[in-house]
């Protein structure tokens, strides 16, 4: 049991990577899996005094400990911001300190899934896992499938895999979420924010991102301060956002009197650089842009710009069903190879939020999948080989292969084949699909001149995936 290692799956909660752990090691309780958790950190690093759960999950892992952080923890929004002194990225051994006090910590209380993230899971690893874009303060409904989530009813929902609850039928519904979610309502633009969150590195400056805040709030002519005539932000959210949302998330906005500051959202207006909570900026960037895509350009802006912030240039963002991320994006996804800067060109959606999104529904990158003995391993065990004998056959190293499989959704396998086959197609041939006719088909919905997508080098793309 000792020398095994479970690694991670695709966006897993780190405080269910935990429960997986336990589950599949037999490990009874949380005293014992401290116990296990002990020896196995004495036989990978010699040492675990002082660590974090976060980083001994990390290290037991193989992964460094900003990397877990990043893709398993929710410090993307717990720790949204941060004052200029306590920078750093997420994980970072010399911010151990937060990750001790909020690296196994939730938005929400107890466990939610989506029915249908289990039955892929189940379907394709015989196995399913919780994920933490499901368990953010605010989102109700699963990123991927836009299905409401389900709570489970376990006071230890940790102990089990999502299918078993689904399977007792240990889980509740939330009777209120009854219609369609809108793809342009406040709900489902706060989700995308959320969601987008997670992904970063580290804090930003909560002084810069102050001043951002203001000059956005001044701009739609809403008052900062705590006495005034004018409507706060707080009143802002009361009239964009969906009375249900705010219900259940945000009950004292609609409580309060018109223009009374509400501390818990106004104050990250008007308190000087100390910083306010992730579900608070999340709302604010909700109510005062108008899409997610214009967040994430805001975000990456301020991440990386030294001097003053050039307000965000408005790119063109078609906001898509779930029938287009299971379905129609597979074109895009087939001529680009899995490339998210192509792919971000030929959709007119910003790169971040496509990666983002990529990685949520198990699309990698196609790169080197003619060339590469993991790529050619992958696919004989796709085929039914035994993982190890796959490995052996193309000299593959196993834990490049395991990543692979991890981070791949069922069909990766029929997209590398497809390029695969289109590479070995003489150029030129009766299937060769022209510049003219990609631009023409896909450019409704880019909003790209030919000159960009020429620029891109989406033309030599097309000419070898087809």
């Amino acid at each position: 049991m000792i020398g095994e290692r479970i690694e991670p799956m695709p966006e897993e909660l780190a405080i269910a990577h935990q429960g997986r752990m336990s589950y599949f090691f037999g490990v009874p309780n949380d005293h014992a899996f401290n116990r296990w958790l002990k020896k196995k950190m004495a036989e990978t690093t010699g040492e675990s005094q002082n660590m974090s759960r976060l980083t001994q999950l990390a290290t037991v892992s193989g992964m460094g400990s900003s990397e877990y952080a990043r893709l398993h923890s929710l410090l993307g929004v717990l720790r949204f911001a941060a004052q200029t002194n306590y920078l750093g990225d997420h994980g970072a051994l010399e911010g151990e300190a937060f990750s001790k006090r909020m690296g196994m910590c939730l938005q929400k209380k107890g466990a939610y899934l989506c029915p249908n993230c289990v039955n892929e899971d189940l379907e394709h690893w015989k196995f399913s896992w919780f994920r933490r874009t499901h368990h953010l303060l605010g989102v109700n409904w699963c990123p991927s499938h836009r299905t409401p989530l389900v709570k489970v009813k376990s006071k230890e929902p940790w102990s089990k895999l999502p299918q078993h609850w689904v399977e007792q039928g240990d889980v509740e519904i939330d009777r209120s979420l009854v219609d369609a979610l809108d793809p342009k309502s406040f709900e489902s633009r706060f989700c995308e924010i959320a969601c987008s969150l997670l992904s970063s590195r580290g804090p930003v400056d909560s002084a810069r991102l102050r001043q951002v805040l203001v000059t956005r709030a001044q701009q739609m002519d809403l008052r900062i301060s705590e006495f005034g005539n004018r409507s706060l932000v707080s009143d802002h959210v009361a009239r964009v956002a969906e009375t249900p949302w705010l219900e259940k998330h945000w009950p004292e906005i609609l409580t309060k009197s018109h223009g009374t500051h509400l501390n818990s959202l106004d104050k990250i207006f008007s308190s000087g650089s100390w910083p306010g909570t992730g579900f608070a900026y999340c709302t604010a960037f909700t109510a005062l842009w108008d899409s997610p895509e214009q967040v994430n350009q805001l975000l990456k802006e301020l991440d990386g710009s030294l001097g003053a912030l050039s307000k965000p240039e408005k790119k063109v963002f078609n906001f898509r069903e779930v029938k287009y991320w299971h379905g129609e994006i597979w074109e895009a996804y087939i001529l680009s190879k899995g490339n998210v800067v192509t792919m971000a060109n030929i959709l007119g959606m910003e790169r971040t939020t496509l990666g983002s999104k990529l990685v949520q529904i198990g699309l990698p990158s196609l790169r080197g999948v003619n060339t590469l003995p993991a790529w050619k391993a992958f696919l004989k065990f796709e085929a039914g080989m035994p993982l190890l004998e796959a490995c052996n056959s193309e000299n593959a190293e196993t834990s490049e292969v395991e990543a692979l499989i991890r981070m791949s959704c069922a069909r990766v396998a029929s997209a590398a084949k497809t390029v695969m086959k289109a590479r070995k197609q003489k150029q030129g041939s009766d299937k060769t699909i022209s510049l003219d006719q990609l631009v023409k088909k896909h450019q409704c919905k880019s909003g790209l001149s030919k000159e960009i997508w020429e620029i891109s080098g989406i033309d030599r793309v097309a000419e070898q995936a087809y």
